[in-house]
């Protein structure tokens, strides 16, 4: 299974999935993929909100409140659930604002682990 795949799967059982990223800290994508019929520009907000994730994890470690997780951002329109898949890379999946968030969690978490079994090999 490739990353595309790993990412379709998540976007596809993820109830109110409208795009997902698997993305590398530094900002360089591994793969990007939007839910059909959705515009958008998935890539760009992995790499603004990455720099974003970054700074958590720095102040994270110097507050030494463990490695960080996962993040949620709740904007006006869209949820953004982002989580670490290995402390390098990060899948970000932009939801509805109306998604139920705790069913795209669990999916994700399966994401993640597909996706770090790919990285890792």
């Amino acid at each position: 299974m490739d990353f595309e795949d790993i990412l379709e799967e998540l976007v596809s059982s993820a109830p109110d999935a409208l795009a997902a990223t698997l993305m590398g800290m530094d900002g360089i994508p591994l793969a990007c993929l939007n839910a059909a019929g959705v515009a958008g520009d998935i890539e760009t907000l992995g790499v603004e909100y990455g720099k974003i994730l970054g700074e958590i994890v720095k102040a994270s470690e110097v507050l030494q409140l463990g490695n960080l997780v996962e993040v949620t951002l709740n904007l006006e329109d869209v949820v953004v659930l982002m989580r670490l898949v290995t402390p390098e890379y990060f899948v970000a999946l932009l939801l509805k604002d109306t998604a139920m968030t705790g069913k795209a969690r669990f999916v994700m978490k399966s994401s993640i682990i597909k996706a770090r079994k790919q990285i890792t090999e």
